[in-house]
C-alpha cells in the first residue's frame, strides 16, 4: 500500500516516553513543503510569534516496497514565515538542538497544563526537540514547511488514545542573546488524528481501512450488524437449500463471522401433475365446504357465510342445511365462489332446506364464498349454548 503522506526521514537519538503502558519511540522526523499561505506582519520578539504555526497532524500510512521502509507514524506540520525563517540558522543534523528551528513534542498529561518549551521536563521526562533538518525543495516567497514524525508507537489503545502537545520554535541571536520563540501549542493523538481521516470521506478506500483496521478499530472495536444472508441456493424436494449468515461491522463493512446455514428442504414442483425433480406424482386436494363458526348473544341476528375450498370446478351443486330450534333462518345471499351458477333458493327457509346451484356454459372454480345465510338467534338461548348449523353437499357435476 502506498504512503497518503510521504517523506523523508533522519535519524535521531532515541527517546522513549513512558507514561503507564505506553511508550512512544521517536525515531524519526522529517521535513517537506506544502502550501503556502499569506505571511502575518512582523512582531516584535517574545515568547509568542505569529510567524511559527502549527497547523495539523496527519498519519503516515506504512510502506515496505522501497527503501527506506516506511513505517506508521503520527505527522505534526509546521509553518515557518519566510521573514524569521531568513533570519536563523538552519540545522543540519538532528542534533541541532540549539540555534535554527523545529518542533518540540511532549505527552499532554504530564504537562499538566504548563507551557511547552524546548527545556521543558516532567518527572524526569525531557521533551523531544526536533529539529527541521530536511525541506523539500525551496521555501516558498510566504513560507517554509516543516514536520516532525513519531514512529514507533505501541499497537494497543491506550497508545493510540494519548495526546501529544507540539509547539513549533525558532532559536536565533540578537545580539550576545540567544532568543527563542514558539508558535501556538497544537495537541492531538494517532486515534483522534485516525478517525478524524475517516469521517471526513476524503481519503482513498485503500488508506480507509488501513485506518480502521490498524487504529480506529483497536481503540473502539467493530460494532455489529445485524446478519444478512449471503449465497442463498434454493432448497428442492431432494436437495436441502443453504446460505451464508453473515455480519458485519456497522461502521467499517468489515465481515465480523460469516456462518454456513441450512434453510431446509424446498417443495415439489409439479408439473401436469408430477414433480419434475423427484418424479412423485401430486396429490389431488379434496374439495371441502366448511360453515363458520360466529358468536351471537340471543336476540342477535348474525351472518353465517358458507365456503368452499379446493374448488375442482363444479358445473352445479345442491346444499342441504339443517340448522338448531333455537336459529331462525331469515335471508341468504349468493357469494362470489359459484358466481358462474345460477341459485335457486328454497321456497320456506325451514330447517332442513335445499339451495341448488346450476350452470351451463362455464364452471365454477374459485375458492371462497359461497353463501351467506343471515340468522336470527332465539331469545331463549342461554349463554355457552352451541347452536349446530349442518351442510350436506351434493354434487351435481364436475370438471375433470
Amino acid at each position: 500500500m502506498k504512503p497518503e503522506y510521504r517523506d523523508k526521514t533522519v535519524n535521531m537519538k532515541g527517546m522513549v516516553f513512558k507514561m503507564k503502558k505506553a511508550a512512544l519511540l521517536f525515531a524519526a522526523i522529517s521535513a517537506c513543503l506544502l502550501l503556502s499561505i499569506p505571511a502575518y506582519g512582523l512582531e516584535s520578539v517574545s515568547a509568542r510569534d505569529e510567524r511559527l504555526q502549527t497547523s495539523g497532524a496527519q498519519i503516515r500510512i506504512p510502506d515496505d516496497s522501497g527503501e527506506p521502509v516506511i513505517t506508521q507514524g503520527l505527522r505534526f506540520v509546521s509553518t515557518i514565515q519566510k521573514s524569521l525563517y531568513d533570519s536563523v540558522q538552519k540545522p543540519q543534523s538532528e542534533n541541532d538542538t540549539g540555534l535554527g528551528f523545529g518542533t518540540v513534542v511532549f505527552p499532554t498529561k504530564l504537562l499538566d497544563g504548563d507551557a511547552l518549551r524546548k527545556d521543558t521536563v516532567k518527572n524526569g521526562l525531557h521533551a523531544a526537540v526536533v529539529p527541521a533538518v530536511k525541506l523539500k525543495g525551496e521555501p516558498s516567497e510566504t513560507e517554509a514547511v516543516f514536520t516532525a514524525c513519531m514512529t514507533g508507537f505501541i499497537p494497543d489503545a491506550e497508545t493510540y488514545k494519548t495526546e501529544y502537545t507540539v509547539v513549533s520554535y525558532a532559536t536565533y541571536m540578537d545580539g550576545e542573546t540567544e532568543v527563542t520563540v514558539y508558535g501556538e501549542p497544537y495537541s492531538t493523538g494517532i486515534y483522534e488524528v485516525a478517525l478524524a481521516a475517516v469521517n471526513s470521506g476524503k481519503e482513498s478506500k485503500e488508506v480507509t481501512q488501513y485506518l480502521f483496521d490498524n487504529i480506529v478499530h483497536v481503540v473502539d472495536g467493530h460494532t455489529a450488524a445485524s446478519p444478512v444472508k449471503e449465497n442463498e441456493i434454493a432448497g428442492t424436494c431432494k436437495v436441502e437449500g443453504s446460505y451464508d449468515e453473515v455480519t458485519y461491522c456497522t461502521v467499517c463493512r468489515k465481515e465480523l463471522s460469516r456462518i454456513k446455514k441450512s434453510s431446509g428442504f424446498g417443495d415439489h414442483r409439479y408439473v401436469n401433475g408430477k414433480c419434475e425433480v423427484c418424479g412423485e406424482a401430486e396429490a389431488t386436494a379434496e374439495p371441502t365446504i366448511a360453515v363458520e363458526n360466529v358468536t351471537a348473544k340471543a336476540g342477535d341476528s348474525v351472518d353465517v357465510h358458507i365456503e368452499i375450498r379446493n374448488n375442482p370446478g363444479l358445473f352445479g351443486a345442491v346444499l342441504t342445511f339443517t340448522y338448531d330450534s333455537n336459529l331462525t333462518l331469515t335471508a341468504a345471499s349468493a357469494g362470489d365462489a359459484f358466481k358462474e351458477l345460477v341459485m335457486t333458493e328454497p321456497g320456506l327457509f325451514t330447517s332442513p332446506c335445499n339451495f341448488v346451484w346450476d350452470g351451463q356454459k362455464s364452471p365454477a372454480e374459485s375458492d371462497g364464498v359461497i353463501l351467506t345465510l343471515t340468522f336470527t338467534v332465539s331469545g331463549s338461548a342461554k349463554s355457552g349454548d352451541e347452536l349446530s348449523i349442518g351442510c350436506r353437499y351434493l354434487n351435481c357435476g364436475r370438471q375433470f
